[in-house]
């Protein structure tokens, strides 16, 4: 996929749920808003809680539908 306006594969996500761990910034969190802009449903985890609560805040906030998962290591 290109970034020169190609929508070739534009949603071809569309019906699959992708499971990203450290989703909450930096790379996780732009392959889960990546994945969403595809039509993934995304499910996000961490280890620290408010991170979660922070990044799926904002990932609802543009429209997503999104769900978390924090956990220890």
């Amino acid at each position: 996929m290109t970034s020169q306006g190609n929508n070739h594969g534009w949603r071809r996500l569309t019906g699959k749920v992708a499971v990203i761990t450290a989703a909450t910034a930096g790379i996780g969190l732009a392959i889960a808003e990546r994945f969403l802009k595809e039509g993934a449903k995304v499910v996000i985890s961490s280890r620290n809680q408010q991170n979660v609560d922070q990044a799926i805040s904002s990932l609802i906030k543009n429209g997503a539908n999104a769900a978390h998962i924090a956990g220890k290591s």
